[in-house]
């Protein structure tokens, strides 16, 4: 069975983005994206997409599972969740696949993705700043997520993925991660570590700026061949890709202090952090800062190229 290819964030982005300019009035836009996918060699499974988008916070689940019962057993398994809020995207992804078999033909597993995004637009002001002067803004943002495993026998494989991007107006943000194993090769992890980043772009006093932030995850999984496989890979960003706050603004080599940066569609006010509703007061983006630091070990930043999907067996 074909598994699903990698959603491409990059051209949801760019749509996303083209219809925001068009109608720069407009109310933020939120969007849900999941798929899953699973099976084995005998019983090919279904795939469950969906897709939710709207001017609200929105969510989406996806989940496909087969079993095939004999003595050459099968399982396939996959879920999938993303959601999308003022100042944060969540996104979660894990697939299964089980066999006990006695002949090398027997194979399980699955795949999973998702997306969660959304645009939005501040309005940057200043009591001592002219309309249309434009500024230096220096944010943060953070990932907070993890890869999640469990594996068993001698013939099993899976990976897992995920990307952090953020679109300004100017300056296009991206992080990407990604770790792969199988029985026979261990695993090789790549890209980006989970944490906290700076980003710098730039904005107009006294008109709205763009806010777009995304957040994809994928897992696969597959497990096959003689005797008890087991093989179960997901990529965990349930807990959030998240605007961390406004840093500084600066004018001409001069930071401006006194300044808004609210959205009037959404009320999220861009000089502070997001923080999960009712877990009480807005902590500083030097916080967040400081709480992330122990996210993973340090890696490269932007993977030239991602590893090709594979199928089951």
């Amino acid at each position: 069975m074909a598994l699903i290819s990698r959603q491409r964030g990059f051209f949801i982005s760019v749509f996303a983005l083209a219809s925001l300019a068009a109608t720069a009035g407009q109310c933020a836009n939120f969007l849900a994206q999941t798929t899953a996918a699973s099976g084995t060699i005998q019983t090919p499974g279904v795939t469950d997409n969906k897709n939710v988008s709207g001017a609200a916070p929105v969510s989406a689940t996806s989940s496909s599972s087969v079993d095939s019962s004999s003595d050459q057993f099968a399982r396939g398994s996959s879920y999938s969740s993303a959601s999308a809020e003022a100042g944060a995207v969540h996104a979660y992804s894990s697939a299964t696949g089980e066999t006990f078999g006695v002949n090398c033909c027997t194979s399980g597993g699955g795949s999973a993705s998702s997306t969660g995004q959304f645009s939005d637009l501040f309005f940057l002001s200043s009591s001592d700043i002219a309309a249309g002067t434009k500024a230096t803004i220096t944010a943060t943002v953070y990932v907070d997520g993890a890869f999640l495993s469990d594996q068993s026998g001698v013939a099993w494989s899976g990976s897992e993925w995920w990307r952090a991007s953020a679109y300004t107006g100017d300056t296009p943000f991206s992080v990407s991660g990604s770790r792969n194993g199988s029985a026979g090769g261990g695993f090789s992890e790549s890209g980006a570590s989970f944490g906290a980043y700076t980003i710098t772009f730039g904005a107009f006093f006294g008109q709205n700026n763009l806010m777009q932030m995304t957040v994809e995850t994928e897992a696969f999984a597959s497990a096959g061949g003689p005797g008890l496989n087991f093989s179960s890979f997901a990529t965990d960003l349930g807990d959030t890709f998240a605007w961390g706050g406004i840093q500084k603004v600066m004018v001409d080599g001069t930071e401006v202090t006194d300044f808004s940066a609210l959205s009037a569609d959404t009320g999220f006010d861009y000089r502070y952090a997001y923080v999960e509703p009712g877990s009480g007061a807005v902590p500083e983006p030097a916080t967040w800062a400081l709480m992330l630091t122990g996210f993973g070990l340090g890696g490269t930043m932007l993977r030239s190229r991602r590893v090709p999907r594979q199928q089951i067996a």
